[in-house]
């Protein structure tokens, strides 16, 4: 069983009756949305899937926590921008301007480039709200002044989860509100009077300014996180809510918003997931949007198609770490996820139980595509200079049958990974003989790049080229350990010819690609001249 079946069952045995859940997942639009951030929504998308094979309505709900203040300047803004941008500090994030120029606000710019990643992948949410919005509309009016009547119950919550000394003059003067000033915008402001009925909150800030707050008719005031999250669970009647393991921590959010949520808004705490965190292989330290150290699904996009993307994140329970490779693993995971992917359709016998309802669940009943091997791919676009009439040529020499529009999406992929995460597996096939090579070679080596030379001018298919490859270093008399060797150093022997590299693809693919016409002009000089036959 998968874990989203799993999470979708304990859902339907806390609400038996329930025919409708609502699936939460929020962000903070505090810099670039990175991957980590993803995991909130693919945990609820994949519950939702797990719901709706159940025969389960679901409603999935992204909110942007864009009423948030800023914090810190973003490590990836212009350095001409950073002082600026340090003045609108203590602001919201969707009252900060758009550093790029392109958007509305700070926050729109980066709640557009999220969403549109999220369409380019294929997750629709139902609803998304903006937090500023809702805030500013008044919708959350009696929710505030709720907090406000029960501000000293809440108090006593929050200090259960805390280490420090109770004090009862800081319960007296504790407002669970922050407020933006109505003069310079900023939340560095202090509240210094509460009408009877809280509606009405005095507050004097930092720039001078000296006002009141009607929370009935303004926007400007706002609760803080872990009383405002289990406000919105009233007003949007979550079911199910996922969050980085820091909130599931003892101390941390969700603890103490459950406790706010069933004695001050009356409600009962939506399931939970904790997730871990994920990283990037080869990325040293902790991604965060805001500290301009982070890959985001944009980027992602770029390197793998959305299946790939989705298994990566399906077959591992939420309380899992993993690291996502954007370097020399790339091939590799192509390769791993194809083969899963082709006994899916073609052998799913072979598959054991957890794989098979991860592809469920990743595919979920969609055609089987063509998917032109990516190693391949990566060999014949570094010898065609990226030419994909030359490509579609070259398969069919190998014995594979792939148009150009079934060769496109990969290949775009391909040619991005090489520029900018492996420029050293870009492969060129050397122009000329190398004789000085050749020469530092002993006579039984110069004696197997004789034998090469013979053996491509032979007509044959992969699978016998292979074959016959491995056998020119084979000795009768050698054991295993030794032929292996040898098969080791031909191999490297014939890479530093061809490509002037140790090690490269495979090849057999390589002779049939290029064709033993080109290749003949690079190997067979050296046998002829200047080797000792």
């Amino acid at each position: 069983m998968h874990w989203s079946d799993e999470i979708a069952n304990k859902l339907i045995s806390l609400h038996p009756d329930k025919e409708e859940f609502v699936l939460a997942a929020g962000t903070s639009p505090s810099g670039t949305v990175h991957i980590g951030n993803f995991r909130d929504a693919v945990t609820v998308y994949f519950v939702a899937k797990a719901l709706r094979k159940q025969g389960k309505k679901t409603v999935l709900l992204l909110s942007w926590d864009d009423y948030d203040r800023f914090r810190k300047v973003p490590k990836n803004l212009p350095e001409d921008r950073i002082k600026e941008y340090e003045s609108y500090i203590g602001m919201p994030y969707s009252a900060v301007p758009d550093p790029f120029g392109c958007h509305a606000s700070y926050a729109e710019h980066y709640e557009k480039e999220y969403e549109e990643s999220l369409e380019k992948i294929g997750l629709k949410f139902d609803i998304i709200r903006y937090q500023t919005k809702e805030y500013m509309s008044g919708r959350y009016k009696d929710g505030i002044i709720t907090a406000l009547k029960n501000r000293k119950e809440i108090y006593d919550i929050m200090q259960e989860f805390k280490t420090q000394e109770y004090s009862e003059e800081e319960r007296e003067n504790f407002y669970p509100v922050s407020v933006y000033c109505d003069k310079c915008g900023k939340d560095t402001t202090k509240i210094t009077e509460l009408s009877e009925d809280c509606n009405v909150v005095g507050y004097s800030c930092k720039c001078g300014n000296v006002s009141t707050v009607n929370i009935s008719e303004q926007g400007n005031c706002k609760l803080p996180w872990k009383v405002d999250w289990p406000m919105r669970w009233m007003y949007e009647g979550v079911d199910f809510e996922p969050g980085g393991k820091d909130h599931a921590s003892p101390q941390g959010s969700y603890q103490v918003s459950r406790v706010i949520a069933k004695k001050i808004y009356n409600i009962d705490e939506p399931l939970f997931q904790g997730y871990e965190f994920i990283g990037i292989k080869g990325l040293t330290g902790k991604m965060s949007g805001s500290s301009g150290l982070n890959i985001n699904l944009e980027e992602l996009l770029k390197i793998y198609p959305p299946e790939i993307i989705w298994w990566l994140y399906a077959k591992k329970t939420p309380n899992e770490a993993f690291d996502i490779s954007l370097g020399d693993d790339v091939p590799r995971i192509y390769g791993e996820f194809d083969r899963i992917y082709e006994n899916y359709y073609n052998n799913a016998e072979s598959l054991d139980e957890i794989t098979k309802s991860t592809l469920d669940i990743v595919l979920d009943g969609s055609p089987k595509k063509v998917n032109p091997p990516f190693n391949i791919l990566l060999t014949l676009y570094s010898i065609s200079n990226g030419k994909i009439d030359m490509i579609e040529e070259m398969f069919t020499k190998i014995g594979m049958s792939f148009k150009a529009e079934e060769l496109k999406e990969r290949l775009e992929k391909v040619a991005y990974w090489l520029e900018k995460y492996a420029p050293n597996m870009l492969m060129k096939l050397n122009t000329s003989p190398d004789f000085e090579y050749f020469e530092a070679l002993d006579d039984e080596v110069k004696g197997w790049v004789k034998d090469f030379c013979e053996l491509i001018k032979i007509k044959m298919d992969s699978e016998e080229l292979t074959t016959r490859l491995y056998a020119i270093p084979k000795k009768e008399t050698a054991d295993v350990k030794e032929n292996k060797k040898n098969q080791l150093l031909f191999f490297k022997t014939m890479y530093r010819l061809l490509i002037g590299e140790d090690k490269g693809p495979m090849l057999s693919t390589l002779i049939l690609a290029v064709g033993a016409e080109n290749i003949l002009p690079i190997v067979e000089p050296l046998v002829k001249g200047g080797a000792n036959n």
